[in-house]
């Protein structure tokens, strides 16, 4: 496992920003720039992802968990990409700041945990979305879903789940 702790710019121009193989802790702080086709990615191994800056994803998504794990965006974080968060395995996820993706928020794909604070954003055609397992949304912020077909929306839980709307 590798432990990144960010205070800069790092950027790749055709892989992730940061690839993490063996998993380990993502800080990114508040002047902390990372950006790459995926922002943040970790294939094979859970890893952990705090931001208090920014991460983008310039071709796929900011952060993208294979393996899951946990994601924390402070209240000046953001996170964004085609897909601002996409996990496959389950994802507990604490967002305080801005996730915004053109096409997704949050995907699930393995169901998991989304906990909006108060002042947390989450946006994209569909805000947070599931299509196979179980998510439990706590919100108190904002959740977004520009798109009013079937299947988008703000919160769109295929799988199941509950969601508890604070505000």
């Amino acid at each position: 496992a590798v432990t990144v702790l960010n205070y800069g710019d790092i950027t790749a121009s055709g892989n992730a920003g940061i690839f993490l193989a063996g998993g380990g802790p993502v800080t990114n702080q508040a002047d902390g720039t990372i950006s790459g086709a995926f922002g943040v990615l970790a294939n094979y191994v859970a890893a952990t992802v705090v931001n208090n800056g920014t991460i983008i994803g310039t071709q796929v998504a900011g952060i993208g968990l294979f393996s899951g794990g946990d994601v924390t965006n402070q209240i000046d974080g953001i996170i964004g990409g085609y897909h601002a968060i996409t996990a496959y395995k389950a994802l507990t996820l604490v967002p305080g700041g801005t996730i915004a993706g053109y096409r997704g928020g949050i995907g699930l794909f393995a169901g998991g945990t989304v906990s909006n604070q108060s002042g947390g954003t989450i946006s994209g055609m569909v805000g947070i979305y599931s299509p196979s397992a179980a998510v439990t949304v706590v919100n108190a912020g904002t959740i977004l879903g520009g798109m009013t077909t079937a299947f988008m929306g703000g919160v769109v839980l295929l799988g199941g789940g509950t969601i508890s709307n604070e505000t």
